[in-house]
Protein backbone atom coordinates (compact mmCIF):
# COMPACT_ATOMS: atom_id res chain seq x y z
CA UNK A 1 0.00 0.00 0.00
CA UNK A 2 1.04 3.38 -0.51
CA UNK A 3 -0.04 6.93 0.33
CA UNK A 4 0.90 10.29 -1.43
CA UNK A 5 0.64 13.33 0.91
CA UNK A 6 1.16 17.22 0.00
CA UNK A 7 4.26 17.07 -2.22
CA UNK A 8 5.29 13.58 -1.16
CA UNK A 9 5.46 10.04 -2.55
CA UNK A 10 5.59 7.14 -0.12
CA UNK A 11 7.29 4.10 -1.72
CA UNK A 12 6.83 1.16 0.46
CA UNK A 13 9.01 -1.60 -0.17
CA UNK A 14 9.52 -5.17 1.47
CA UNK A 15 12.91 -5.47 2.84
CA UNK A 16 14.81 -8.68 1.88
CA UNK A 17 16.37 -9.99 5.49
CA UNK A 18 19.76 -9.69 3.31
CA UNK A 19 19.87 -5.34 2.80
CA UNK A 20 19.64 -5.16 6.55
CA UNK A 21 22.25 -2.59 6.06
CA UNK A 22 19.59 -0.63 4.45
CA UNK A 23 18.55 0.82 7.54
CA UNK A 24 21.49 3.07 7.78
CA UNK A 25 19.98 5.09 5.01
CA UNK A 26 18.80 8.04 6.98
CA UNK A 27 15.14 7.00 5.60
CA UNK A 28 12.12 7.02 7.52
CA UNK A 29 10.94 3.41 8.72
CA UNK A 30 7.62 2.82 8.48
CA UNK A 31 5.05 -0.34 9.24
CA UNK A 32 2.03 -1.78 7.41
CA UNK A 33 -0.43 -4.29 7.84
CA UNK A 34 -0.49 -5.07 4.57
CA UNK A 35 3.35 -5.11 3.46
CA UNK A 36 5.01 -5.54 7.18
CA UNK A 37 8.17 -3.46 6.94
CA UNK A 38 8.84 -0.85 4.52
CA UNK A 39 10.88 2.22 3.48
CA UNK A 40 9.39 5.62 2.06
CA UNK A 41 10.98 8.59 0.95
CA UNK A 42 9.50 12.35 0.97
CA UNK A 43 9.93 15.80 0.24
CA UNK A 44 8.67 18.81 1.17
CA UNK A 45 8.18 21.94 -1.60
CA UNK A 46 7.11 25.35 -2.00
CA UNK A 47 4.79 26.42 -4.31
CA UNK A 48 4.30 29.67 -5.64
CA UNK A 49 1.83 31.80 -4.11
CA UNK A 50 -0.59 32.81 -6.76
CA UNK A 51 -3.46 35.53 -6.75
CA UNK A 52 -5.87 33.44 -7.54
CA UNK A 53 -5.36 30.88 -5.54
CA UNK A 54 -7.72 31.57 -2.09
CA UNK A 55 -10.03 30.88 0.22
CA UNK A 56 -14.01 32.04 -0.76
CA UNK A 57 -17.51 31.50 0.36
CA UNK A 58 -19.01 28.81 -1.69
CA UNK A 59 -21.80 30.61 -3.85
CA UNK A 60 -24.20 27.28 -3.23
CA UNK A 61 -23.26 24.91 -0.56
CA UNK A 62 -24.22 26.05 2.74
CA UNK A 63 -23.57 25.23 6.34
CA UNK A 64 -26.47 23.81 9.18
CA UNK A 65 -27.32 27.26 9.63
CA UNK A 66 -27.44 28.40 5.99
CA UNK A 67 -24.35 30.39 5.83
CA UNK A 68 -22.09 30.18 2.53
CA UNK A 69 -19.18 27.24 3.29
CA UNK A 70 -15.53 28.64 2.67
CA UNK A 71 -14.12 26.61 0.23
CA UNK A 72 -10.48 26.25 -1.47
CA UNK A 73 -9.76 27.53 -4.43
CA UNK A 74 -6.23 26.06 -5.75
CA UNK A 75 -4.61 25.95 -9.02
CA UNK A 76 -0.80 23.98 -9.74
CA UNK A 77 1.59 26.67 -11.11
CA UNK A 78 3.53 24.61 -13.97
CA UNK A 79 6.63 25.51 -11.80
CA UNK A 80 5.11 23.61 -8.64
CA UNK A 81 4.03 20.10 -11.02
CA UNK A 82 7.71 19.99 -12.71
CA UNK A 83 9.36 20.91 -9.32
CA UNK A 84 6.82 18.07 -7.85
CA UNK A 85 7.38 15.75 -10.45
CA UNK A 86 11.12 15.94 -10.27
CA UNK A 87 11.58 15.49 -7.02
CA UNK A 88 9.28 13.05 -6.77
CA UNK A 89 11.28 10.93 -9.68
CA UNK A 90 14.36 11.72 -7.27
CA UNK A 91 12.83 10.13 -3.92
CA UNK A 92 11.83 7.04 -6.21
CA UNK A 93 15.64 6.67 -6.85
CA UNK A 94 16.89 6.30 -4.02
CA UNK A 95 14.53 3.23 -3.09
CA UNK A 96 14.56 1.73 -6.27
CA UNK A 97 18.97 2.10 -6.30
CA UNK A 98 19.10 1.67 -2.98
CA UNK A 99 17.93 -1.78 -3.09
CA UNK A 100 19.25 -2.47 -7.04
CA UNK A 101 22.78 0.12 -6.37
CA UNK A 102 23.64 -1.52 -10.04
CA UNK A 103 20.52 -1.28 -12.23
CA UNK A 104 17.32 0.88 -10.22
CA UNK A 105 15.21 -1.74 -11.06
CA UNK A 106 13.40 -2.03 -7.72
CA UNK A 107 9.45 -2.15 -7.92
CA UNK A 108 7.96 0.53 -5.81
CA UNK A 109 4.59 1.03 -4.81
CA UNK A 110 3.30 4.50 -5.98
CA UNK A 111 4.95 7.89 -6.61
CA UNK A 112 4.25 11.18 -7.52
CA UNK A 113 3.55 14.88 -6.52
CA UNK A 114 0.43 15.61 -4.96
CA UNK A 115 -0.73 17.62 -7.68
CA UNK A 116 -1.15 14.08 -9.80
CA UNK A 117 -3.84 12.57 -6.89
CA UNK A 118 -7.42 12.79 -8.04
CA UNK A 119 -8.04 14.20 -4.46
CA UNK A 120 -4.80 16.63 -4.96
CA UNK A 121 -6.57 19.90 -4.37
CA UNK A 122 -8.37 18.32 -0.78
CA UNK A 123 -4.75 17.33 0.11
CA UNK A 124 -2.67 20.51 -0.33
CA UNK A 125 -3.64 21.52 3.61
CA UNK A 126 -0.53 21.18 5.24
CA UNK A 127 0.35 24.73 6.04
CA UNK A 128 -2.55 26.85 4.56
CA UNK A 129 -0.81 30.30 4.25
CA UNK A 130 -1.79 33.64 2.34
CA UNK A 131 -5.25 33.80 3.27
CA UNK A 132 -4.64 36.94 4.84
CA UNK A 133 -1.73 38.56 3.66
CA UNK A 134 0.03 41.43 5.27
CA UNK A 135 1.79 44.28 3.12
CA UNK A 136 1.92 47.89 2.51
CA UNK A 137 -0.86 48.53 0.36
CA UNK A 138 -4.57 48.19 1.42
CA UNK A 139 -5.48 47.61 -1.77
CA UNK A 140 -3.14 44.32 -2.49
CA UNK A 141 -3.30 43.08 1.46
CA UNK A 142 -5.78 42.26 4.42
CA UNK A 143 -3.02 43.34 6.79
CA UNK A 144 -1.30 46.08 7.39
CA UNK A 145 2.76 45.33 8.22
CA UNK A 146 2.15 44.92 11.68
CA UNK A 147 -0.38 42.30 11.09
CA UNK A 148 -3.80 44.36 11.69
CA UNK A 149 -6.58 44.26 9.87
CA UNK A 150 -7.06 47.12 7.73
CA UNK A 151 -9.71 49.61 8.78
CA UNK A 152 -9.92 47.51 12.30
CA UNK A 153 -8.13 49.15 15.17
CA UNK A 154 -7.99 45.99 17.36
CA UNK A 155 -7.76 43.01 14.99
CA UNK A 156 -4.68 41.19 14.79
CA UNK A 157 -4.09 37.73 12.87
CA UNK A 158 -0.92 36.47 13.67
CA UNK A 159 -1.31 32.74 12.21
CA UNK A 160 -0.15 31.53 8.81
CA UNK A 161 -2.14 33.79 6.40
CA UNK A 162 -0.06 36.68 6.88
CA UNK A 163 2.47 34.98 5.04
CA UNK A 164 2.32 34.24 1.41
CA UNK A 165 4.11 31.17 1.25
CA UNK A 166 6.68 29.30 3.46
CA UNK A 167 9.68 29.77 1.44
CA UNK A 168 9.60 25.82 1.49
CA UNK A 169 10.70 25.22 5.24
CA UNK A 170 8.22 24.22 7.72
CA UNK A 171 6.46 27.81 8.57
CA UNK A 172 5.94 27.07 12.35
CA UNK A 173 8.86 28.83 14.15
CA UNK A 174 8.76 31.89 11.12
CA UNK A 175 4.41 32.10 12.54
CA UNK A 176 5.56 31.87 15.86
CA UNK A 177 8.56 34.90 15.76
CA UNK A 178 5.66 36.90 13.95
CA UNK A 179 3.47 36.33 17.03
CA UNK A 180 5.96 37.40 18.76
CA UNK A 181 6.79 41.00 17.04
CA UNK A 182 3.32 42.07 16.87
CA UNK A 183 2.66 41.10 20.58
CA UNK A 184 5.85 43.53 21.00
CA UNK A 185 3.69 46.41 18.85
CA UNK A 186 0.76 45.95 20.69
CA UNK A 187 2.41 45.81 24.30
CA UNK A 188 3.50 49.91 22.62
CA UNK A 189 -0.24 50.27 22.33
CA UNK A 190 -1.04 49.92 26.25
Amino acid sequence: MSWQYYGSIFGNIILPPTNALFAVLTLSVCSSLQVGRGLSVSFMANQLPLKRNRIELHPTVKDKWGLPVAYIRKIWHPHDQYLMTTLAQRCGDVLRFGVDPANGNFQIEGQGGVHQAPNGIARIANHILGGARFGTDRNDSVLDPDCRAWDFDNLYITDGSFMPTSGGANPTLTIQANSFRVADELLKRL
